[in-house]
């Protein structure tokens, strides 16, 4: 390895005078905190500090989170939040200051013509919080740091630890690759567009106990969008939810492209080697591209007919503030031109099924000509007006129409960029692209001029991953992530391992979590888990690494299959923190039985080696999000126990707290198919109510009752 030069705050000219406008006792979820809030004079630079509000209860470290997208209020995102998404509240009543910072963004998505500000004006923070324990609060010693963020704020924290030394350990989650934007995005709603018909048959699939395999009825042409988006990384549980992701951030992102490279969308329709040239094929079948008159305008819909109409759209065209959320801090920008629910109806007949993901309404005639609208959904005829990037805002343009005025409806661009990817194919160490090469491993379909994945990568973070990180490291990742695809954070740690060799362990961990999306925020859903618990748990074993070299658990063994993460199914040999549980229904994961006949429950569980106890379950036995049947902790397992013979309702847990089995029995009277779910609790000190650790998995068992 050759000698890295470093960033230093102390040399930077730009974040060089900082100062507080702040400083109160403030509350959050009952924790009191001293608050400081300041900025960088002559910068945009904004930030907040929460450290305990009394000097002994102060450790000596900080944890400083990185929005993904971050704003010009971004300093305060995190700000009164409760329950467990209190970042605040955690950090303090763990003895750590908690840090967040608008990364001196003037926008909404952070755009600066020096992408290093991101991380220069994060350590400049990081380096003021240090002075500020100093002088405010009186701590000698040395203040540690700690550095975390999810999706767009993982890039963040790849570039503060590779750029600088300014932190002593990091936690970066759900992370992406250079490779990743926008390609995820693209080939997800590409497979979304063609398998929308196939979605209830896809769930059915991959839910436990199915007779059915997921292609089954699929045609040709599905098949191969199936294999395309699985062997590209996309998790096949992930299709569970798909009406929330939808088609994601696609719509922020095109305007990017569209700007990058015009002509790649006329290309799409008129060359060789492009889907849309391709005649009778998918995208032309789906292609909307028509003038007509508007026949009605309705500025105000009811509330209920456009919820109605939103359950028949795959794309989700609500607003949302976002803010520093994960999986939702793209939608902060088109929530500034949410219109509301008005709709027009116009006199083109578009058909019974239209495919009106990524629609658009562009005027043509009138005092609103040239402005150009984004259609949320399509439903009964009437073209729903929904906010969309860099289109017109909605609710100005929407009173200003007139019934006939002319108007172009045309879906072509999205479409065309749903497969931007194929021609976008990236150098041989991202594996995933080996299905669009060829023998010789060139690719096999038209390139484009550009390559612009590593400028989205490096603009967003301002550097790309080199896997050379200046600290220790726990990075997590979800197996079931729709937007950052699990291989991706394999993918750093391999980088990891090429740079460190040997030593590599010292310095870095990767932890998978089964059932989990890309948002840490709880969803409310039976079958998902948030990883919520497990970025604090790493946040507290990394800086029990750096502090005082107590080794965390090893990373999750895993294989990467035609790009799909596989793990071992028990956990107790697994690494990583999450408990293992497997939940049957008569000893299968499908029993049929009659009405009235009792079933019997039973799930084994494991803790990987040394993370902790089992604390207890939980199970819902009609898909009761609440998990409502909270059982009994028995000490110790029963031995020789047949799954038809259990022993009473409870959780059994071992001596050593690293085993645990669950019991119990339920009737079902009425004939149907009904998904029984097991959720079993662990903590690293065995504190049954502990709000921010505690860690959960879940298991699906499936009964028809005949």
């Amino acid at each position: 390895m050759t000698a890295e030069k470093y960033y230093d705050p102390a040399d930077d000219t730009e974040f060089t005078e900082p100062f507080t406008d702040i400083d109160e006792v403030r509350e959050s979820s009952g924790i009191r905190f001293r608050y400081f809030h300041g900025a960088f004079r002559n910068t945009s630079l904004k930030f907040s500090f929460c450290f305990p509000e009394k000097k002994e209860d102060f450790k000596g470290r900080f944890f400083q989170y990185l929005s993904p997208f971050p704003g010009p209020d971004e300093e305060t995102a995190s700000l009164g939040k409760t329950g467990a998404d209190d970042m605040v509240a955690f950090a303090v009543g763990h003895g750590a200051a908690f840090v967040e910072s608008n990364m001196a963004s003037a926008q909404a998505f952070g755009n600066s013509a020096d992408c290093t500000q991101k991380y220069r004006s994060s350590a400049c923070t990081a380096m003021y919080c240090r002075r500020i324990a100093r002088e405010k609060l009186g701590y000698e010693g040395h203040v540690f740091g700690y550095v975390y963020g999810g999706s767009g704020g993982a890039y963040k924290t790849f570039s503060c630890i590779e750029q600088t030394k300014v932190w002593e350990g990091a936690v970066p989650v759900v992370p992406g690759c250079p490779a990743a934007l926008p390609n995820v995005i693209f080939v997800r709603a590409h497979a979304l567009r063609i398998l929308r018909h196939r979605m209830d048959d896809i769930i059915e699939a991959v839910r436990a106990g199915s007779l059915n395999g997921i292609e089954d009825h699929m045609d040709q042409e599905e098949k191969e969008a199936f294999h395309e988006v699985t062997a590209m990384g996309y998790p096949p549980e992930a299709w569970r939810h798909y009406t929330d992701g939808g088609d994601g951030s696609l719509a922020v992102l095109a305007p990017g492209i569209k700007a990058s490279d015009p002509t790649y969308f006329t290309d799409f329709w008129e060359k060789e080697g492009y889907l849309g040239a391709v005649r009778g094929g998918s995208a032309q079948r789906d292609r909307i591209s028509v003038h007509t008159t508007i026949r009605e305008i309705c500025l105000s819909s009811d509330d209920d007919e456009f919820a109605a109409a939103q359950k028949t759209g795959l794309s989700v065209g609500t607003a949302d503030d976002g803010r520093n959320g994960v999986a939702s801090a793209w939608k902060k920008k088109i929530a500034e031109a949410d219109p509301g629910h008005p709709y027009i109806t116009v006199d083109a007949d578009l058909g019974k099924d239209p495919y009106d993901s990524g629609l658009t309404v562009t005027v043509e005639s009138g005092s609103q000509a040239g402005k150009t609208l984004h259609i949320a959904v399509v439903h009964k005829g009437r073209l729903y007006v929904g906010p969309g990037f860099l289109t017109a805002d909605g609710k100005d343009v929407i009173p200003q129409l007139k019934v006939g005025d002319s108007v172009f409806l045309d879906n072509s661009d999205y479409i065309a960029i749903q497969t931007y990817h194929r021609h976008q194919v990236p150098n041989a160490e991202y594996k995933v692209w080996d299905q669009f090469r060829d023998g010789n491993g060139w690719p096999e379909y038209p390139q484009r001029e550009k390559l612009l994945c590593y400028g989205f990568a490096k603009s967003g973070a301002g550097s790309l991953q080199n896997g050379r990180p200046t600290c220790k490291v726990i990075s997590m990742a979800s197996l079931a992530d729709d937007s950052a695809f699990p291989w991706m954070a394999d993918w750093y740690a391999q980088k990891v391992s090429e740079n460190y060799g040997e030593k590599a362990g010292d310095l870095y961990r990767l932890w998978y979590n089964e059932h989990s999306f890309h948002g840490y925020t709880d969803p409310g859903w039976i079958d998902v888990v948030t990883y919520l618990p497990q970025l604090y748990q790493a946040l507290l074993d990394v800086a029990d690494w750096a502090e005082k070299g107590i080794v965390p658990s090893p990373g999750t063994k895993h294989e990467i299959e035609d790009g799909q993460v596989m793990i071992p199914a028990r956990a107790g040999g697994r690494g990583g923190i999450q408990p293992s549980i497997e939940l049957t229904a008569n000893g299968k994961k499908r029993a049929e039985v009659k009405a009235g006949e009792t079933v019997c429950f039973r799930a084994e569980c494991e803790l990987p080696a040394g993370t902790g106890r089992f604390t207890g379950a939980d199970l819902s036995f009609d898909m009761d999000p609440s998990y409502p049947v909270h059982l009994q902790v028995k000490t110790g397992i029963p031995e020789n126990i047949a799954a038809q013979g259990s022993p009473e309702n409870g959780v059994y847990i071992s001596a050593d707290g690293e085993k645990a089995l669950i019991c119990s029995r339920a009737k079902y009277e009425k004939p149907g198919t009904f998904y029984a779910y097991a959720r079993i609790r662990a903590q690293r000190q065995g504190k049954a109510d502990d709000l921010f650790t505690t860690i959960m998995n879940i298991s699906e068992a499936r009964i028809v009752v005949g």
